[in-house]
């Protein structure tokens, strides 16, 4: 795959936010993947007592596409473009086989509340793929 450009391609998801607190996977690499933008979009508010989310990945060092500010219950509105200011920088973020990204719930389970995700990618291994 050395010198050949892969074309991007669309993953979209939907997550719940009725989901009890703490660390749930949204994206999974098997074999390595570049993902070149995430976004999220709010189709219906969330609800106490969740208080936050954040968007991260499981690497050492987590990127970060969503922070604790960013991802505030008074932000998670019906019908939102969430904005994130790691899509501003047009940093790209490289997931290794087997690393996630992941939606961290603070607070608790939403009595309503969902995320469309949508993650503009490419391969950079032979048959990589972004679930």
């Amino acid at each position: 795959m050395e010198g050949q450009v892969n074309p991007p391609l669309l993953l979209s998801k939907t997550f719940s936010l009725n989901q009890a607190a703490g660390n749930h996977t949204l994206f999974t690499a098997t074999g390595d993947v570049l993902i070149e933008k995430l976004s999220i979009y709010c189709d219906a508010a969330a609800a106490a007592p969740l208080t936050d989310i954040v968007i991260d990945t499981t690497h050492t060092t987590p990127y970060v596409f969503m922070t604790i500010v960013e991802g505030d219950i008074l932000l998670l509105a019906a019908q939102a473009n969430v904005a994130m200011a790691s899509q501003a920088t047009g940093v790209a973020c490289q997931l290794q086989n087997g690393q996630l990204v992941e939606v961290t719930i603070g607070g608790g389970a939403s009595a309503s509340g969902t995320l469309t995700a949508v993650a503009l990618w490419r391969p950079l291994t032979g048959a990589a793929r972004l679930t």
